[in-house]
């Protein structure tokens, strides 16, 4: 299991965007984000809480992503612009709907 683990990580990583069919789910219902991170970068979407896990996609500064309404941590569950489904830092993320 570890190894499959790690070899999804790695191909997201060298195929960021792309993500593997177990990751990708609907995002109807939910909360609606604007990225804001303290100075004009992207933000990155997670395959994980926390900074240990490999991006496996991004959000463009002031772009919004749809994702839960609750936070698990310092970290929101979100669906990337591929239709990834990950997490990303949340308070860089601005509650702008629902």
């Amino acid at each position: 299991m570890f190894g499959f683990t790690l070899g999804i990580a790695t191909a997201c990583t060298l195929a960021l965007g792309s993500c593997p069919a177990a990751q990708v789910e609907s995002s109807s219902g939910g909360c609606v984000y604007i990225v804001q991170p303290p100075y004009p970068a992207g933000l990155w979407v997670r395959s994980g809480p926390g900074t240990q896990y490999e991006p496996i996609d991004s959000v463009a500064y002031l772009d919004t992503v749809e994702g839960a309404c609750y936070s698990h941590g310092n970290w929101t569950r979100v669906w990337g612009p591929s239709g990834c489904q990950g997490w990303s830092y949340a308070p860089y993320l601005e509650e702008v709907g629902y």
